[in-house]
């Protein structure tokens, strides 16, 4: 990542069950409204969201990078 002057990253983040939720069930879609928040956020911080390995970690990476302490 980049100093916060030029900030910009790469979150590598995939959700292994989601290829296996059936499309159309209550799961699939509160992932995929999960998913289109983080993306919405990381957009914000200059963030490529390349692929995901839990919604939780990349929201905390994200929360992370957005206030470095």
């Amino acid at each position: 990542m980049m100093s916060q002057s030029g900030r910009r990253g790469a979150l590598i983040v995939v959700e292994p069950d989601a290829a296996q939720l059936p499309r159309g069930s209550k799961t699939a879609q509160n992932l995929a409204r999960r998913l289109t928040q983080l993306q919405a956020e990381a957009d914000l911080l200059h963030i490529k969201v390349f692929a995901v390995t839990s919604i939780e970690a990349a929201a905390t990476a994200l929360a992370a990078f957005a206030d470095p302490a």
